[in-house]
């Protein structure tokens, strides 16, 4: 049976013993070694669509707009 202690269960630590390989070129955060990114160009970005949203800066606006 797996404890948790207050709000961090052992899936959440899992990270504490791992190197920073890179930062997350969206949001700053760490990105550690052996975890799954987006690499678009030169940058490094989380593999969230979160990150990946931030990224991108998509500009939301109707057809008429386009003409």
């Amino acid at each position: 049976m797996r404890t948790n202690i207050g709000r961090f269960s052992d899936e959440d630590r899992w990270d504490l013993d791992r190197e920073v390989f890179s930062y997350c070129d969206a949001c700053g955060g760490e990105i550690y070694e052996g975890e799954k990114v987006f690499l678009v160009g030169k940058d490094v970005i989380h593999s969230s669509m979160d990150c990946l949203y931030r990224w991108a800066s998509p500009k939301i606006a109707t057809t008429d707009k386009l003409k």
